[in-house]
């Protein structure tokens, strides 16, 4: 049987990361990757964090591509 299983997304954290990110290297280019619906969170609820990203890429049925 599986276990309920809750994952939180801290979105301070998220943007937080990000600009540290940023700040490691002010020449490079920080891109966000979002599985299909940000596991199941909705790509809504998660795009606010990824507001400084300098791209926001989504990713859809890989398993597609792959096969």
């Amino acid at each position: 049987m599986p276990r309920p299983i809750v994952a939180q997304i801290h979105h301070d954290a998220v943007s937080h990361n990000l600009s540290r990110v940023k700040h490691l290297d002010s020449r490079s280019l920080a891109w966000a990757v979002v599985k299909a619906n940000a596991y199941g969170h909705g790509i809504d609820r998660v795009l606010p964090a990824l507001a400084n990203a300098d791209g926001i890429a989504r990713l859809c049925h890989v398993a597609e591509v792959v096969a």
